[in-house]
């Protein structure tokens, strides 16, 4: 279940989506912390969304220290991207994954 905690963070049952400004969205649960770049604007209209989210730059923030980055499986990717777009949504924030 999500949970608006106030017009830029998001909560469900074990992770947290926080909107940190125009260019960037926070991803956080148990296995870590992730950012992912957005842009906004709009895009053409009511048809179009006002934005896009670039999934191509779902990466790992604050990895811990001396340890080697892992690559996120493509399972992990759809369950993170799919999750900040159903924040997105609960934000009234019109958008795509691209």
């Amino acid at each position: 279940m999500l949970r608006k905690v106030d017009n830029k963070s998001i909560e469900g049952d074990d992770f947290k989506v926080i909107v940190h400004n125009v260019r960037e969205v926070l991803y956080h649960d148990a296995l870590g912390e992730y950012t992912i770049e957005i842009e906004g604007g709009n895009m053409g209209g009511a048809s179009f969304p006002d934005w896009l989210v670039y999934s191509q730059t779902l990466s790992q923030r604050n990895k811990p220290h001396n340890s080697t980055p892992q690559p996120l499986s493509p399972a992990r990717q759809k369950e993170i991207l799919q999750r900040v777009s159903q924040c997105l949504t609960l934000l009234e924030m019109r958008h795509e994954v691209v």
